[in-house]
This record gives C-alpha cells, structure tokens and sequence, in this order.
C-alpha cells in the first residue's frame, strides 16, 4: 500500500533509499554525541562526590548537616547520569544490531 503511493507520487526509490541512509548516519552521530556528552557528565558528578569524600577524610567539613545535603544531592546526580548513559549506551547497542 505505501509502496504503491510512492511509485504513483513518482518517488525515485534509491534516492528515498539514500535519504534514508543519511537520515540513520546522522541520528547515529547524534547518539553518540550524546553518550560522550553523557560519559563526560558521569565524570564530572563522580569528580565531585570523590572530592567531597576527601574534604570529609581530610577534616576539612565545618558544617556536617550542609556537609551531608552536599553529598547526598552530588550522589544522586551521580547516580542519575549514571543510569541516563546506560540507558542511551542499551538504546544504541541495541539499534546497532
């Protein structure tokens, strides 16, 4: 049925096969885009509970309580990069296959 609207819109079936090539390569670059943007931000979370760990190993926390509210908001930021980057790295090996 869509075929047969195509070839009745004379639509020239290699150049929408084209398209349609071109269309999948950029969305790949997309997706990758993002899974770097994504690596870069788990990064950046882990870097920043990890220096948190140490102000609290090296004694150099004044205020336990912000302390605390510091580390647990940095963890679940963490933690939330953490599963969006799985998640997009699942999506893509799974539309790579």
């Amino acid at each position: 049925m869509a075929l047969g609207a195509l070839h009745a819109l004379h639509v020239d079936m290699q150049t929408l096969q084209e398209e349609w090539a071109a269309q999948s390569k950029k969305k790949g670059a997309e997706q990758l885009a993002l899974i770097l943007a994504l690596e870069k931000s788990v990064q950046n979370h882990q870097s920043h509970v990890d220096q948190l760990e140490m102000d609290l190993h090296n004694d150099c926390v004044n205020d336990i309580i912000d302390f605390n509210l510091q580390l647990t908001a940095a963890q679940a930021s963490l933690s939330k990069a953490t599963q969006a980057l799985r998640k997009k790295k699942c999506i893509r090996s799974l539309s790579t296959n």
